[in-house]
Parts: structure tokens; C-alpha cells; sequence
């Protein structure tokens, strides 16, 4: 996204390379200038804003594609950047009842000819598709919303599972922690919104 113009209007910029599939995200970076989706493909794509095609721009060579993860089996559902202080780290979750932690910075590492691995570690537990995931500020947990009703917490460092939250009766769509704290909300099929005290 660009900054609001003088007048008050905004300005808007596109990326180009999105797959004629569905989509997920945007999720905007802690960086100002990275952004990453998904989509049906089964790969989540990292963004460079400052390269995106200014809207209405017919010139085919500038991308902001920086790299795809992937990994997945199926299509990807959710994504989400942690925002904590540190490496940077990426979550996605799929359809393929996995939960996928990334280091988006390997891709502009390999394009320098070094090779990484860019997926630190793969969460299993869910029983079905994984529709949210978001880390809480500081980075040390995890959750993740599913189509199977439930709420998982994980240690994404360790990569192992803390907790499960069994209170909703349909599917959990979304997940999101408070801004400060350790309260984390969750909204469901069954319409229903529920806060949990994490501490």
C-alpha cells in the first residue's frame, strides 16, 4: 500500500504474478515494504512493495514478486508475519491440516546463489483444514483456528504444541491476540466471538 496523497486521496499499487486461483492475505510485514499472500496453489508468496506496479501500469516487467514458499499440500487458507523483535518469521496454514513457520528472508538469500531451507518447522494436530493463524506480540506463541472446532497454542520456537481451546461447536475461522497482553479472541461458524485469558 502506498501513503495517502496531499489531497487526501490515496494511491494504490498492484502486484502482478498472482495465480488465477483464490487468495490469501494480504498480511503486511513488520518491514513497511514486505507483504505476503496465498492462495490455492499450496505456495505462500513474499511481496516487495516498493516494486509493485503502480495501479492502471500496463508494463509487464516490473514485479514485486520476491520468492514462493512452499510446502503445502493443498490450498493455503491463512497467513501471518510475527511482528516481534528478532528474526523474521512467517506462519501459514492450510488445508492440509498444517501449520507451516518460515524464514521469508532465505528467498533473497538464494537469489544471491546461497542455499537455505526456508521452513523452519511443520505444526501437526489439527484434524481438518487450518482457516487462522496468528502469533501474539512477543513472538513466544502461536494460535491457530480450524474447520475441526478447535483452537491450538503452540511454542513456534520449539515447534510443539502447549494447548488446545475445545469451546467453540463449529468451525473456527478466525484467531487474533490483543495488541498487548496475552488475551487472544476467536470468531466461529457458530457465531459466536471468544476471548480467553492467556496469561
Amino acid at each position: 500500500m502506498a501513503p495517502i496523497g496531499r489531497a487526501g486521496r490515496s494511491r494504490s499499487r498492484s502486484a502482478r504474478g498472482m495465480r488465477d486461483t483464490g487468495f490469501a492475505g494480504p498480511e503486511l510485514g513488520p518491514r513497511p515494504n514486505r507483504f505476503a499472500t496465498a492462495g490455492d496453489d499450496g505456495a505462500v508468496l513474499v511481496w516487495d512493495a516498493d516494486k509493485a506496479v503502480d495501479s492502471g501500469s500496463s508494463d509487464p516487467s516490473i514485479r514485486a514478486l520476491i520468492g514462493r514458499l512452499e510446502g503445502h499440500e493443498g490450498p493455503v487458507l491463512s497467513v501471518a508475519y510475527c511482528a516481534a523483535e528478532g528474526p523474521l518469521r512467517l506462519a501459514s496454514g492450510g488445508s492440509d491440516k498444517t501449520i507451516r513457520i518460515w524464514r521469508p528472508e532465505v528467498l533473497e538469500a538464494d537469489k544471491a546463489g546461497d542455499i537455505h531451507e526456508a521452513c523452519l518447522v511443520v505444526l501437526q494436530g489439527h484434524t481438518d483444514a487450518v482457516n487462522s493463524v496468528h502469533f501474539s506480540p512477543d513472538g513466544t506463541l502461536l494460535a491457530s483456528g480450524s474447520q475441526d472446532q478447535t483452537i491450538r497454542v503452540w511454542n513456534p520456537k520449539r515447534g510443539n504444541y502447549l494447548r488446545s481451546l475445545n469451546h467453540h461447536t463449529d468451525a473456527v475461522r478466525c484467531v487474533a491476540w490483543r495488541p498487548h497482553g496475552k488475551r487472544l479472541a476467536s470468531g466461529g461458524d457458530d457465531r459466536t466471538v471468544r476471548i480467553f485469558n492467556m496469561d
